[in-house]
């Protein structure tokens, strides 16, 4: 009985060892979950805002090449 006492507490430890890395790990994918939920937002503002800009660049061209027509029939 007594020899398998250390080779217990040593598995035992062991076990101990693996659970807090397991800790560990669950840890850093939801970390890793969360910058990337947040990484994902700020890409859909920025497409949001992208698509936007080029709507009111295309606007802007087509009011121009409307106001220029009209002008050169004048």
């Amino acid at each position: 009985l007594d020899s398998t006492l250390p080779q217990t507490n040593e598995a035992l430890a062991e076990l101990d060892r693996a659970r807090r890395q397991i800790r560990q790990y669950e840890v850093d994918i939801q970390n890793y979950e969360q910058q990337q939920s947040k990484s994902e937002r700020v890409l859909q503002r920025l497409q949001t805002d992208y698509e936007t800009r080029i709507a009111n660049l295309v606007g802007k061209q087509q009011q121009q090449l409307a106001d220029f027509e009209s002008y050169r029939h004048e």
